[in-house]
């Protein structure tokens, strides 16, 4: 990621360059394996693009101004849903954006992706495999998605 952030601030790659190439993998891995929950191209290429634009107008907010991170899905962000990997929440929608979130977006951040969890990250009895949003290959961790994502590649 700091490779990354120092690439985009110096200007060998965009933000946008970035973005397309991380949703790219999501369309192309995370779908597949379920370990994306949720994503809106539309919103992080246009957050992308006002990224390099700050940055063209020299505002540089660092240490990773411009990076696309996806998290869990029990990071809240106002009017979004935030589902914790349950359906009990399927629909809830907080008032508030989360702390770490928060500060994420400060640091230049961008919110990408949600990425599949066990049920309220509380662990689960089948090693890590959530039934309820469906994880059919998992690593048997609890970071589920996060895990799950990184090693898609590698799953068959």
């Amino acid at each position: 990621m700091s490779e990354v952030a120092r690439r985009i601030a110096d200007g060998r790659l965009t933000s946008s360059e970035v973005t397309r190439v991380c949703l790219d993998r999501i369309n192309t891995l995370g779908q597949a394996h379920r370990s994306v929950v949720r994503c809106d191209p539309d919103d992080a290429l246009c957050a992308a693009e006002r990224a390099d634009r700050e940055l063209a107008a020299g505002h540089l907010r660092e240490p990773i101004h411009g990076v696309p991170l996806a998290h869990k899905d029990m990071f809240y962000r106002q009017g979004q849903i935030s589902a914790c990997g349950s359906r009990i929440l399927a629909d809830y929608r907080p008032d508030h954006t989360a702390h770490v979130l928060e500060r994420l977006d400060a640091a230049g951040a961008l919110d990408v992706a949600r990425l599949n969890m066990t049920e309220f990250a509380t662990g689960a009895p089948v090693f890590g495999h959530n039934p309820i949003t469906g994880t059919p290959k998992t690593l048997g961790t609890q970071t589920l998605g996060r895990a799950v994502h990184r090693a898609a590649p590698h799953l068959r």
